[in-house]
């Protein structure tokens, strides 16, 4: 179950990052904050997760943190490459 719901939560959130990134990059260049912020409000939710008296409520709180810092990395790393410029 845990694995299922990993990669449900990470390819929305990375579909969230990824809609917000064009959304305030018409508006400003500011975007960085804005994923940071959403990124550890997420970790930081599931991290509370592993503090349950229950084993796999721990267990499912880190592999969650784990898919929700690769989904940031992986985003992140696509941003950077948005925004080359085409050669």
């Amino acid at each position: 179950m845990a694995p299922i719901l990993q990669l449900v939560v990470s390819l929305d959130y990375a579909i969230f990052l990824l809609h917000s990134f064009e959304h305030y990059r018409k508006e400003n260049d500011d975007v960085e904050k804005a994923i940071i912020a959403s990124a550890s409000t997420t970790f930081f939710g599931f991290m509370a997760l592993s503090f349950m008296k229950f084993e796999i409520g721990a267990d499912l709180g880190l592999n969650l943190v784990k898919g929700i810092a690769l989904s940031f990395i992986t985003e992140h790393f696509f941003q950077m490459e948005m925004q080359k410029p085409a050669i």
